[in-house]
């Protein structure tokens, strides 16, 4: 008779790190139905923050060190520039540091091999299911918060749309990524529901996500001629997805408010460059001038510094330039620019999605400064940092 093990999953801080990271749709999806009641959000990413931080002090004494002391410095800094809104320049801090601790610490346990780079894999496919119930599903029966005022676009629960649409045009880059190394009719349809998703949201930057990726993984796949019939499939596919999602009468209400909404913002705006960038840089000029003139270059006016007067242009490479001079816009620069080179290295794929998801948040902002975005950012880097490892198939579609 043969003897039957059974495995027990083996609980530690490693499982508890990856579980958290799973649900983080969940836990904003509360944060945004509560967001004038109680900080989920900012509660779970203070006690992640400390979470990583143990574990990086475990695992690495010299990388946790650097970190650190980075994070203290920038702290002290911002405690004497930031003024009297002490509270918020810290908040940000942390929002700024969480994706690079995060990206640090996934890259040391994953080359320590504490945890498998197909996890990280495993949870961008989870997040692409669960981000797109959660959006649709509660505007299906009347809940949720509308995109923007006016009854206009659909976010689920929840709070912020920029941010919202960053994580989903993440998610839909990675499926073309997916698609792109495989054909499968499971991720075809998945790719299909998240675009749905950002059609329903209805910000420039996600349609252009779309169209750009879409544009990459056709002419990518040109290249590679036995796929040609695939392809073929495959638009037929999402095509007939899309036909069918917008004959329901509520999505095509939702969609119809959004061009108009555009066509709207495209009157007020002064040129095309206005309208794309949501007139943002009709703020740069007084930035500049009160940058250069107001002794603000080496450490900026500090992150509480709309809170005192000071422009934010949403635009968050300038943002950062502004609030932490020079000196700060350099060390944050470096990390993400040195990063991208590991990537760039590894697949031009990956790079792809490095440049565009970078150049976002310089065009739309709402991504170094905020936690669900920002996160979404780290995990872009970290699963592009293993996509030349990720060869074999199937551990990308199976546990």
């Amino acid at each position: 008779m043969k003897k039957i093990v059974v495995k027990r999953l083996r609980f530690n801080v490693y499982t508890i790190l990856l579980a958290l990271l799973l649900i983080m749709p969940i836990v904003d999806t509360i944060s945004g139905a509560l967001h004038d009641m109680v900080p989920v959000g900012q509660v779970y990413r203070f006690f992640l923050l400390i979470l990583m931080l143990v574990i990086l002090a475990q695992n690495s004494q010299k990388k946790f060190a650097i970190v650190s002391t980075m994070l203290l410095l920038f702290t002290i800094l911002q405690t004497v520039v930031s003024g009297v809104d002490i509270f918020n320049g810290v908040k940000d801090i942390i929002k700024l540091f969480t994706p690079i601790i995060m990206i640090v610490l996934m890259e040391l346990l994953i080359i320590e091999k504490k945890i498998k780079d197909a996890y990280i894999f495993r949870i961008m496919d989870a997040w692409s299911v669960i981000y797109p119930i959660l959006i649709i599903t509660p505007g299906l029966f009347g809940y949720g918060i509308n995109a923007y005022d006016g009854n206009v676009g659909w976010k689920g629960f929840f709070y912020a749309v920029n941010e919202i649409s960053f994580i989903m045009s993440g998610l839909v880059m990675y499926l073309f990524w997916k698609l792109h190394k495989e054909i499968n009719i499971g991720t075809l349809v998945l790719l299909a529901i998240n675009c749905i998703c950002i059609a329903l949201m209805g910000t420039k930057t996600g349609y252009a996500t779309i169209i750009l990726f879409a544009g990459i993984f056709f002419i990518d796949s040109i290249f590679e001629k036995k796929y040609t019939k695939k392809i073929r499939v495959c638009m037929l596919i999402i095509l007939v997805i899309f036909m069918c999602a917008l004959g329901y009468t509520k999505i095509q209400n939702v969609t119809a408010s959004i061009f108009e909404r555009w066509q709207y913002q495209k009157g007020l705006s002064h040129s095309t460059v206005d309208f794309l960038f949501s007139m943002r840089l009709r703020r740069l000029e007084d930035a500049i001038s009160i940058f250069v003139n107001g002794f603000y270059l080496l450490l900026g006016w500090g992150f509480a510094g709309e809170a005192n007067g000071f422009p934010n242009m949403e635009m968050d490479f300038l943002d950062l330039l502004f609030r932490t001079g020079l000196v700060g816009f350099c060390i944050v620069c470096m990390f993400y620019v040195r990063k991208f080179c590991d990537v760039s290295k590894k697949s031009l794929w990956g790079a792809l999605i490095i440049i565009w998801s970078i150049a976002l948040s310089f065009g739309a902002g709402h991504v170094l400064f905020y936690g669900q975005s920002g996160m979404m950012l780290a995990f872009n880097y970290i699963y592009t940092l293993n996509i030349g490892e990720a060869r074999d198939k199937r551990a990308l579609y199976t546990l």
